[in-house]
């Protein structure tokens, strides 16, 4: 399951890469500091600094960006056992203010796949939606803040899952 997910993993990534050198708009790039609640009949508290995560925003207009993100975590212990979480996500942004130097609200449509191995391998399909500010506060530097719940669909091997979250971080804009 790990090679098989890494290989997803860099191909996810590298299709974006010959799109990224050609951009007539922004990219941001951005990592995260994170607070999650889970719940499924049971309540998990999760926090993450960082989040793990790194995402990439594509703007294929001034209001809209296509942003891939990518998480990779393994956890081994001395005793041989393992857990390693890979997930991808891919969600579209569509801010409601054009303009960039202001504070821009904006809601972000996801979709995206865990796969978690850990004495055998099971994958979950997620769905969900942000809302959140982003605000500059540096030529190419800006702040980001972020309410979103997430629903992670029961699968054979998984329960469902809806996880209510809090993110905050920081991006910066190549352009």
């Amino acid at each position: 399951m790990y090679r098989a997910g890494l290989v997803g993993g860099l191909t996810f990534a590298s299709c974006f890469v010959a799109s990224l050198a050609a951009q007539a708009h922004p990219i941001e790039l951005g990592q995260d500091v994170g607070v999650a609640l889970s719940v499924n009949g049971t309540t998990v508290r999760t926090v993450s600094v960082p989040t793990g995560s790194i995402r990439v925003g594509v703007f294929v207009s001034p209001l809209i960006s296509v942003e891939p993100e990518v998480s990779l975590t393994h956890v081994g212990a001395e005793s041989g056992g393992s857990l390693t979480t890979l997930s991808l996500a891919v969600s579209l942004p569509v801010h409601l203010v054009r303009d960039p130097e202001r504070v821009r609200p904006y809601v972000r449509p996801l979709v995206g796949i865990v796969a978690i191995d850990a004495n055998g391998s099971a994958t979950q399909v997620q769905a969900g939606v942000g809302l959140g500010l982003k605000s500059p506060l540096a030529e190419r530097l800006g702040a980001r803040l972020e309410v979103a719940i997430v629903r992670g669909f029961e699968s054979e091997d998984l329960a469902g899952v809806t996880q209510i979250g809090l993110r905050v971080g920081f991006s910066f804009f190549t352009r």
